[in-house]
């Protein structure tokens, strides 16, 4: 009897549990069903939405049809004499021009070969960026011009930021100048040579004096180096800006730099007169323009300081080179302590100086590129966020007709991908223009800039646009999923 009591209670439990099962069953079922349903309206809403929309578009066609037949009927009135020829003519171009304006196509649908083989995407995003040709200007002229800013901003920085090092490292190539207090004939060279050696790998002696040069109407102060030591050519370069070697002047020649040339309006073979003395005066040949990029100098031998000067060449200054494994301030240190050496200057010092000069014009030049980058990054959020705006039901038809969100986000902004790639092309040369006109307006007397764009920094102007076109692009793409597309279609009138 208990075991019967048992096994009934038992099955009461299972049962109980069973109806509990299927009762929850049944509510979530019908929580989908009611769901399914509002779905079901939402959508039939759509649909009636677009339908309403493809009514619009048809009477548009409709209307160009009423177009076409009305100046048919116009022209035949016409030709029975029944209405104006003119007002005829009026009707049938009114006709001509609206078939016209909506059987319009663009250019690459001309192109079948490559219309046929892309991609129906790709073929929309075609149309799109000539459907909308304010945008298109728009965002080509300020994506170009942002493109021009910061490429030039970088070739400010590439044609400012080395010259210290190219001057003492490639042109002037020697560590130290000496300056002495008696002249350094062969005695005395030899003399230094023997105590300092093995630390020395090359001493060019020369003599050094302040003159007045003057062409073209324009007096300009500059250095008069002379010298009749064959090792001056290795402790300064005599190379043209593109590499070619200047052979040192010969007796009546002068071998000046770029700058002292062009502020003079000299080339090769013209006459330089150089001042000295405050009333005296000389006329040498320009034989070669050697590539400098701080200070102006006039390198002469020393037969042509006697023959046209009227002065002895009398050298008391020395360029000189640490051998390898001494060091430049240690040779520095050990030199001092000769008897006839007045002053030294290592080159090392100098370019230091010169580049902590050039430190406030990078902070400019940084502050350039930022700027502009800031203004692409606005010119892209701002003319993306419009036309995200403008095409908010455009984008909502077509998520109801099935698009995936990668898709719908690349229907959009592959759009504006491809007219930021053209605005980079069309702001490329312009920089490169901008940036010849801005080094044109920096003059320093004492200073030649060489106006150069590296690689590098094309490269780094391509990254910088499209880095921010990408950083918009996930800002805008986050804003049209939240887009509500049943609002965007409703809102249709």
């Amino acid at each position: 009897m208990n075991v019967m009591i048992d096994l009934k209670t038992l099955f009461l439990i299972v049962l109980g549990i069973a109806l509990l099962v299927l009762i929850v069953y049944l509510i979530q079922l019908t929580r989908k069903l009611l769901t399914s349903m509002d779905h079901t309206i939402n959508i039939l809403e759509d649909v009636a939405t677009i339908t309403d929309l493809a009514a619009k578009r048809s009477k548009d066609v409709d209307g160009i049809i009423g177009d076409v037949s009305e100046s048919v009927e116009s022209l035949s009135k016409a030709v029975k004499g029944d209405q104006n020829i003119f007002s005829a003519i009026s009707s049938v171009i009114k006709a001509v021009a609206a078939v016209k304006k909506a059987g319009k196509r663009i250019l690459l649908e001309r192109i079948g070969v490559l219309w046929k083989r892309m991609k129906f995407l790709h073929k929309v995003s075609a149309r799109n960026i000539f459907r909308y040709k304010k945008r298109m200007i728009m965002m080509i002229l300020g994506i170009g011009g942002c493109t021009a800013l910061v490429l030039a901003g970088f070739g400010i920085y590439d044609s400012v930021g080395g010259i210290a090092q190219h001057q003492y490292s490639q042109i002037e190539k020697y560590d130290m100048a000496a300056a002495f207090s008696k002249t350094l004939d062969e005695e005395e060279q030899a003399k230094i040579e023997s105590q300092y050696g093995d630390q020395i790998s090359n001493m060019a002696v020369l003599q050094q004096s302040s003159v007045d040069a003057e062409g073209g109407g324009v007096n300009k102060s500059c250095n008069l180096m002379i010298s009749d030591d064959s090792r001056i050519t290795k402790a300064v370069s005599f190379r043209t800006k593109d590499g070619r070697k200047i052979a040192y002047p010969k007796t009546g020649e002068a071998v000046i730099n770029n700058k002292l040339a062009e502020m003079l309006s000299l080339k090769k073979g013209d006459q330089l007169t150089v001042k000295y003395d405050d009333t005296k005066s000389v006329q040498l040949t320009v034989s070669g323009i050697y590539w400098n990029y701080v200070s102006n100098y006039i390198y002469i031998n020393g037969q042509t300081y006697e023959d046209d000067f009227g002065k002895t060449y009398d050298p008391t200054a020395a360029f000189l080179t640490a051998a390898k494994g001494t060091g430049v301030y240690k040779l520095s240190e050990n030199l001092n302590k000769y008897d006839d050496i007045i002053a030294i200057s290592i080159n090392k010092d100098i370019e230091k100086r010169v580049s902590d000069m050039m430190v406030s014009l990078n902070y400019i030049v940084i502050l350039v590129i930022g700027c502009a980058g800031a203004l692409a990054f606005i010119v892209l959020f701002n003319l993306g966020n419009i036309n995200l705006t403008e095409r908010v039901r455009e984008i909502a038809t077509i998520e109801v007709l099935g698009f995936y969100p990668r898709e719908m986000g690349s229907y959009v902004f592959r759009e504006n991908f491809i007219l930021v790639l053209i605005g980079i092309v069309a702001g490329l040369p312009t920089g490169y223009v901008l940036h010849k006109f801005i080094m044109s307006r920096i003059v320093v007397d004492a200073v030649s800039f060489n106006e150069i764009i590296e690689p590098a920094s094309y490269v780094f102007t391509v990254l910088t646009v499209i880095g921010f076109s990408v950083i918009v692009d996930l800002i805008l793409r986050r804003k049209m999923r939240r887009i509500n597309m049943a609002e965007a279609l409703k809102s249709i009138e």
